[in-house]
């Protein structure tokens, strides 16, 4: 076999590792980017909305939709629930087995207790100073996302 042969042999077989390594790295990055993303209050939607995607930098989130506390996060969004216990939720969680309807009375009972007299105005100001957060946490992720939108067109036209 000729040398030229051998070292290009050689030559494919170095690229082959390298790339073989490439598709390894990039194999364990997995794309974090969703079609829709669930929350339960403003300060959850800032820390789902901050964790990057492995792959694109800012996350698409695709539809942001609130979401009772009753119901559960999507999985890898749990640990940003600030949220106190709540049966079903810790049901669909898969931490207990399904509540009886006797339980599920008693924990309504109680919620409607701790919030017992209601005060609309008051109420009306909570929900309008986190419809404000939510607001400016989804502005804020939106500028960001076109930001970087904005840089991957710049490095495609400079051929980057």
């Amino acid at each position: 076999m000729s040398t030229r042969l051998k070292t290009l042999q050689r030559r494919v077989a170095t690229l082959e590792r390298v790339f073989a390594e490439l598709l390894r790295e990039r194999g364990a990055l997995a794309c974090r980017c969703r079609k829709e993303v669930n929350y339960h209050t403003a300060d959850e939607l800032k820390k789902i909305l901050s964790v990057p995607c492995p792959l694109h930098g800012v996350r698409k989130v695709g539809f942001i939709m609130y979401l009772a506390p009753t119901y559960a996060l999507a999985e890898e969004d749990r640990q940003f629930c600030e949220c106190p216990p709540k049966l079903w939720r810790e049901y669909l969680e898969g931490k207990r087995s399904r509540p009886t309807s006797d339980e599920l009375m008693k924990e309504s009972n109680r919620e409607q207790e701790k919030h017992l007299p209601i005060d609309s105005a008051a109420s009306q100001r909570q929900f309008e100073e986190e419809s404000a957060k939510r607001d400016a946490v989804v502005r804020e992720y939106e500028e960001a996302l076109a930001r970087q939108e904005q840089l991957v067109r710049e490095q495609d036209e400079s051929g980057l």
